[in-house]
């Protein structure tokens, strides 16, 4: 059997989305047509997880806990390989300890920050991404660090400007 979102993670992903909106901090994402014969009981959730925007978030100790369809197709990774795979895999080695130390920062600060940084896909390659980073709540109180984020463009050479690519809401 495959992996399964937990709801009750789905649910304090979405609750931080919309307080830090609420901050004013603008977390918004390609919001997807929804039915009822989608994954989760509460229609946000569906939003979420089939919105071209990529969120992901992920345990106190790293590990990815949440994985929507724009995450994939941005990444590469299937569901199943990313949910519980470490999330530094997702940036470049040079880039590790910045990421560590803006993500200390976001969650002594409880607020969002906006990020334009590269990442890295399942093979390799380099892309631009932008979006926010901010804190978000587990079932067992724990706080840890979530990001809805979207490509800039591909990188061809990692010291040049964006080469190609678009806004997914350009789209």
């Amino acid at each position: 059997m495959g992996k399964l979102i937990d709801p009750e993670v789905a649910w304090n992903l979405w609750s931080a989305i919309l307080e830090q909106q609420g901050a004013g901090r603008e977390i918004s994402f390609w919001r997807a047509r929804i039915s009822h014969d989608m994954p989760f009981e509460q229609p946000e959730h569906n939003e979420m997880y089939f919105s071209r925007t990529a969120i992901l978030a992920q345990d106190p100790q790293g590990n990815i806990k949440y994985w929507n369809r724009g995450a994939r197709k941005m990444f590469r990774y299937s569901f199943n390989e990313a949910m519980g795979m470490p999330s530094h895999v997702l940036v470049p080695e040079e880039e590790v300890a910045a990421r560590q130390e803006l993500f200390q920062g976001v969650l002594a600060h409880g607020m969002a920050e906006y990020v334009s940084c590269q990442c890295l896909r399942k093979d390799g390659q380099r892309i631009n991404v932008y979006g926010y980073v901010f804190p978000y709540s587990l079932p067992d109180g724990q706080r840890s660090i979530a990001a809805a984020v979207e490509e800039g463009g591909i990188i061809t050479n990692p010291s040049s400007e964006v080469i190609r690519g678009e806004s997914f809401s350009s789209l």
